[in-house]
């Protein structure tokens, strides 16, 4: 034997670990990318990350990028793609009471979602894409894909099973092979126009209506669209828009929903003991903020006088209203009262947990 060839139970190219055994080869490399991946996470758990959308933001650029190089060579098994998405569930909600569901924030925000990925499907699509870019350039890589693939995709692209053929398909060559055969029988890639594929419209093309958000069903009668559409306004803090996000998805820890999931003894509020606390009372009826509302509500309804005028608290704290004039100056005016109620609400929470139930002057609670 030649004295510089040894034997290796590995050959790692490019900074993925090749096996003799496909079964090993994905196993070794996917747990890999995910202790990578669960590392990012850890590092970045204990900071302040006050938004969803600033949570999104985090997974997408320092965790999520680091499975995106490995699924353009290796496909991504279901097993896999379940504990990431576990794990992005757990960061995401990291310190809150009430989730939504994972499949409703796939959609784009305009729609109600958080524009989160779906991490099957994109890892999908990356696979397609370099398939397609190696198909699209003559040479080595495509006749070695050829060999695997021509069989398979000889109905979409004929000049492919020219030459030899493989007439058993290795397991990777199979799942491409299916994948990609998808993709072109769904007509989500043009066989004629392989250099075109882009990832992000192949993306949002593959993917899958996301349910809607459940409050829309609670009340079809409004125009969600226009809803979603004000929570994107640009006057509006990041602060103060994740706040109204979860307000009007139903997901704040007041007592109404303490209460149902069996936390609370009462959903009644502390201070109107006759009174659900729900988010209109915490926002607009309750003994604490009434009159600053009162006070709110009446500089609102001077922006559009025949709109808001007739619209309930309900409606107005919701943002369900029509179109109405200044809605920029509404936007900042409602989202920087809420924050501040909201910010005031939990530091009395807090009081309460630290000293138990402390005296009142009035309606207001004193500390000593």
């Amino acid at each position: 034997p030649l004295p510089w060839l040894q034997t290796v139970p590995f050959l790692k190219i490019f900074g993925v670990r090749f096996y003799p055994h496909y079964k090993d080869t994905l196993r070794v490399s996917w747990e890999a990318c995910l202790k990578g991946f669960n590392g990012i996470l850890m590092s970045w758990a204990s900071r302040n990350l006050p938004t969803l959308r600033l949570r999104v933001k985090v997974l997408e650029i320092f965790a999520l990028s680091k499975l995106w190089y490995l699924a353009q060579v290796l496909p991504l098994p279901k097993s896999f793609a379940d504990q990431i998405d576990k794990k992005i569930r757990k960061f995401l909600w990291l310190g809150r009471l009430e989730h939504l569901a994972q499949d409703e924030l796939h959609s784009k925000p305009k729609d109600g979602g958080l524009g989160l990925v779906h991490v099957q499907t994109k890892c999908d699509v990356l696979l397609v894409k370099q398939l397609c870019r190696v198909l699209d350039t003559p040479g080595s890589h495509r006749n070695h894909l050829g060999y695997w693939l021509g069989l398979k995709l000889r109905r979409f692209l004929p000049d492919l099973s020219r030459g030899a053929n493989a007439q058993t398909v290795s397991p990777l060559f199979q799942y491409a092979g299916n994948l990609l055969l998808e993709f072109l029988e769904e007509g989500l890639v043009d066989p004629e126009r392989l250099d075109a594929v882009k990832v992000r419209d192949l993306y949002w093309e593959r993917m899958e209506s996301p349910p809607p958000p459940k409050v829309t069903h609670k009340f079809p009668e409004v125009d969600w669209r226009r809803v979603w559409s004000r929570l994107e306004n640009p006057v509006l803090e990041p602060e103060g828009r994740d706040l109204l996000y979860s307000l009007i998805n139903n997901i704040l820890p007041i007592n109404v929903r303490k209460f149902r999931m069996g936390l609370k003894a009462s959903e009644m509020c502390i201070y109107c003991p006759s009174e659900r606390e729900d988010n209109t009372h915490i926002f607009a009826l309750c003994t604490v903020v009434r009159e600053a509302w009162k006070w709110l509500r009446m500089i609102l309804e001077t922006l559009d006088p025949p709109v808001i005028s007739n619209l309930s608290d309900s409606d107005i704290i919701y943002l369900f209203l029509p179109r109405i004039r200044r809605e920029k100056d509404f936007l900042f005016l409602l989202s920087n009262f809420c924050l501040f109620r909201w910010e005031s609400f939990k530091k009395r929470q807090s009081c309460r947990h630290r000293y138990g139930n402390v005296p009142k002057v009035g309606n207001i609670p004193q500390l000593s």
